[in-house]
C-alpha cells in the first residue's frame, strides 16, 4: 500500500456565514507531485493554510506524515524586498535554526548568480525562486506551493515547472493551480476542488477516466454536411457538431458509443465517411466539464 504524506479528512472551515470548505477529504502520496486544482475562490489557499497551521479548521482532521516542518510558499511570497537574496535566506535559516547547506539551496533553485542582489530588484520569476528557496530552508520532506507560477511570463513559468520537477527526487510536493496544462505535465495525482467541495481526487489517469462522460470524435466526409442534416443529427443523438468544411468535430454527452449510429446516419444520407478518429479529452476539457456541471 502506498505511503501517504498528507491526509485531509472531512475538514470544514467557515468564515461567519460563508462556508469555505465543506467536509473535504483527500490524500497525498509520499514522493508524488500532487496538483490541487480549482478556479479562484474554490478553497485551495484555505486548505493549504490549514495544512501548514496558518489557519485553524472548524472540524475534521489533518495528518502530516513527517517529523520535519513543511516548506510553504504562499501565493504572495513572504520576501523582504529591501534585503539581499543571500542575506534574507541566512535570516530565515537563523530563525528556524536550520543546519541546511545554503549554497546547495542557492544552486538547486538557480539563484546563486543573483545571491548578492536586492530581492526587490529581481524579476518576478527570480523572486519566486527565492520564495521556493526559503521554503527549502527548513529541510522539508513535504513542500506546499500555492500558485507558484501565477503572474509569471512564459519563460519564467517553464523554468519554475522544471524546478518543481527537479525537487520531486527529494520531496513530496503539493501545489495549487488553476492552470490545467501544469497539472497535466507535472502531476502524478490531482485533486479537483470547486465551491469548497472535492469533486475528484486520485491518480491523474484514474481521474481522467472516471470523470469523462461522452466522447469527442473527428469525422471527415466527402462533402460538406448540410445545415439541415447537421441539425437533425444533433437532435437525434443529443450531440454537438462543429463543422469546418468537410470535417466534423462531434462531442457526445452520454456514455453510449454513438460512432456506428452516426456513421449509419451519414451513409443513409449519401455522405461518405473517409476517416473517423477518437480525440482523447484532455484534463482542461474534463475540468471545465465537471466544474460547470457542479455549478448548474
Amino acid at each position: 500500500m502506498e505511503e501517504k504524506a498528507i491526509r485531509v479528512e472531512n475538514v470544514h472551515k467557515s468564515y461567519s456565514s460563508t462556508v469555505a470548505l465543506d467536509g473535504i477529504s483527500f490524500e497525498v502520496s509520499k514522493g508524488s507531485i500532487h496538483g490541487f486544482l480549482g478556479p479562484n475562490g474554490a478553497g485551495k489557499s484555505t486548505t493549504m493554510k490549514i495544512i501548514t497551521n496558518e489557519l485553524t479548521l472548524c472540524s475534521g482532521e489533518i495528518f502530516v506524515n513527517s517529523e520535519r516542518p513543511i516548506g510553504f510558499l504562499p501565493e504572495i511570497p513572504p520576501l523582504y524586498k529591501h534585503m539581499v537574496v543571500e542575506e534574507f535566506l541566512l535570516f530565515v535559516k537563523n530563525i528556524f535554526e536550520s543546519q541546511v547547506d545554503l549554497s546547495g539551496i542557492l544552486s538547486k533553485c538557480g539563484i546563486d548568480n543573483v545571491k548578492g542582489r536586492l530581492i526587490g530588484n529581481l524579476s518576478k520569476g527570480y523572486q519566486q525562486r527565492v520564495g521556493i528557496a526559503q521554503a527549502l530552508i527548513v529541510d522539508p520532506e513535504i513542500i506546499i506551493l500555492d500558485e507558484p507560477t501565477v503572474g509569471l511570463d512564459p519563460h519564467a513559468i517553464k523554468e519554475i515547472r522544471e524546478l518543481i520537477l527537479s525537487l520531486k527526487n527529494d520531496h513530496t510536493i503539493l501545489f495549487s493551480t488553476h492552470q490545467l496544462y501544469e497539472a497535466s505535465n507535472l502531476c502524478d495525482e490531482v485533486t479537483i476542488i470547486n465551491n469548497g467541495k472535492i469533486l475528484k481526487t486520485g491518480k491523474i489517469e484514474d481521474v481522467k477516466r472516471d470523470l469523462v462522460t461522452g466522447e469527442i470524435f473527428l469525422i471527415e466526409l466527402d462533402t460538406k454536411l448540410s445545415d439541415k442534416d447537421c441539425k437533425e443529427c444533433e437532435q437525434e443523438f443529443n450531440i454537438e457538431i462543429i463543422r469546418n468544411e468537410k470535417e466534423l468535430r462531434i462531442t457526445s454527452k452520454g456514455n453510449e458509443d454513438l460512432r456506428g449510429k452516426i456513421n449509419r446516419f451519414l451513409l443513409d444520407r449519401d455522405y461518405i465517411v473517409s476517416s473517423l478518429k477518437i480525440e482523447e479529452m484532455d484534463l482542461e476539457q474534463i475540468f471545465e466539464q465537471v466544474t460547470s456541471e457542479k455549478n448548474v
